[in-house]
Parts: C-alpha cells; sequence; structure tokens
C-alpha cells in the first residue's frame, strides 16, 4: 500500500479509505479516547471536502486507465483484469475481422498476456504461436511459451517464418523497440503483415495525464494506455526499409489507424 504517496493535507485520512477500499480490506471502528488541550482545529470544511471528492474522482479516473497517480498505483494493477474485447469497435474485434486469419496461416502473437486473443486466432489459423512474459494459460490450441521480449528471440520461436505477427499494447513496454522489430521482421515471411498497436497520445485524457504526471508515471515504470492506435506493417525481404504512412481507421472507429507500406531503401 503505497500511502506514502499520499498527501500531507486533511484528506490523507480518504485517500487511505480509498486504497484500503479498492485492496478489499476489512474495516473496523475502534473507539478510542480523544483529548484536545488549547490548540484550535483550523481545518477548512469546505476545502476538505473539495479535496476527499479530488481524491476519488482521481482514484475512479485511474481504475478506468485515463489518469495516473502513484499512490493508486497499488494492489488494483496486480489483480487479472485484462478482458477479451467483444465490441465490435475494440481493438480485439477488429484484428479478427482481419482477413488473413484464414487456413493455411501460420501466425505469431508477441506479449498476449493470457491468450485470450490468440484462443480465437488459432480456431481460423492452420498454426498459431503465443508467447509473454509467462505462458500463457487461455491461449486455447496455440502453441503455448514463456519468452522474454526485451532479449533476441528469432530463433526461439517455433514453426517460423510466419504469415502474420500481432503485438497489441506491447511496443511501448519494451527498452529497445527498434531492436523488437528488428526481431519480429526476422520471423516474418516476406510479405507479411505485422500488426502492433500502442498508445494513442492524441487522446486527451492520456495528454493531460502524461503531462500532468510524467515524473511519477517514470518513477513508477508503468505506462497508461487508454486507447491504441493501430498499425500495420508488411514485411519484406529487405533488412532496411522505409514507410510511407497515411491516416485511416479501424472497424468504423474514429481513433486513429496509421498503416505503413514499405518501400526497399
Amino acid at each position: 500500500m503505497p500511502f506514502v504517496f499520499n498527501s500531507d493535507d486533511f484528506h490523507f485520512d480518504t485517500e487511505i479509505i480509498i486504497q484500503a477500499v479498492a485492496s478489499r480490506w476489512k474495516i473496523r471502528e475502534v473507539a478510542i479516547p480523544t483529548h484536545y488541550g488549547d490548540e484550535k482545529c483550523h481545518v477548512n470544511g469546505l476545502r476538505y471536502a473539495w479535496n476527499c471528492i479530488k481524491a476519488l474522482t482521481r482514484f475512479r479516473l485511474v481504475h478506468l486507465g485515463l489518469f495516473y497517480e502513484r499512490n493508486f498505483d497499488f494492489d488494483l494493477f496486480e489483480q487479472d483484469n485484462y478482458q477479451f474485447k467483444r465490441s465490435p469497435h475494440s481493438l480485439h474485434q477488429y484484428m479478427l475481422s482481419r482477413p488473413e486469419w484464414r487456413p493455411g496461416i501460420a501466425s505469431v502473437e508477441l506479449g498476449g498476456n493470457r491468450g485470450l486473443l490468440s484462443n480465437e486466432i488459432a480456431q481460423k489459423v492452420d498454426s498459431h504461436v503465443v508467447v509473454d512474459l509467462s505462458e500463457p494459460d487461455l491461449a486455447g490450441r496455440s502453441v503455448k511459451m514463456a519468452l522474454d521480449l526485451e532479449r533476441p528471440f528469432r530463433s526461439l520461436l517455433p514453426g517460423a517464418p510466419y504469415d502474420v505477427g500481432v503485438a497489441l499494447d506491447v511496443i511501448e513496454h519494451l527498452n529497445s523497440p527498434e531492436r523488437f522489430l528488428e526481431e519480429v521482421f526476422a520471423v516474418l515471411k516476406p510479405g507479411a503483415r505485422f500488426y502492433a498497436s500502442t498508445a494513442n497520445i492524441a487522446y486527451l485524457p492520456m495528454r493531460l495525464s502524461s503531462s500532468q504526471e510524467s515524473s511519477t508515471t517514470a518513477s513508477a515504470g508503468s505506462s497508461t494506455a487508454p486507447t491504441s492506435g493501430c498499425s500495420a506493417y508488411e514485411a519484406s525481404g529487405n533488412s532496411s526499409r522505409s514507410m510511407d504512412s497515411a491516416w485511416t481507421t479501424y472497424a468504423g472507429s474514429r481513433l486513429p489507424c496509421r498503416t505503413w507500406s514499405p518501400t526497399a531503401s
């Protein structure tokens, strides 16, 4: 419980209660004798109430992934709350609607969490591999692996090269996205398609959160991604390539999706 990051003002007690309730702690009331001397209480009631409302609002925004504050980054984020997204406008459904998923295709998902999306993909293709730091346990008939994507992995993936690759909300968590992409292109066939998504900094809550909380977010080592842009890369046989970009949309959404068509350089 990171209570050391709570306010030093009077609403400290409210933030403690928010943290305790969110962590499902049992709160019991214990009567204790209180003695005041000659000192006077200088609590500004209206200011105290306003700070309590702001603390609760900030917690809700953090819970929704629209804001970041270090004192609310606790057990809430240790829980397994990643869900398969069924909305027709979600990134998961956009991915499943791609024409690449068909018999005869070999595919891979890098950073697949527990494998919820891979479970669906594996039912559409001949062979599918999914990896994450811990072996995905909900990936159905996929080939599952525990793999550190910070390290070279081109020689470790079974069934490579692949026709399609996927890495959703992964790149922003890596120390070297460029090195990761070099490994990705090494395991894709010439002309393969690679889909990647990352945080959309043009999304207003994300931009406000980043500008106000950049220092604490960096020290906490976490990344907030309330919504995603989508990128599609078409691999070629050349190790060096240039990318020409154009804006488009996915699944009827107004979120930006940037698609690159590579040309040899």
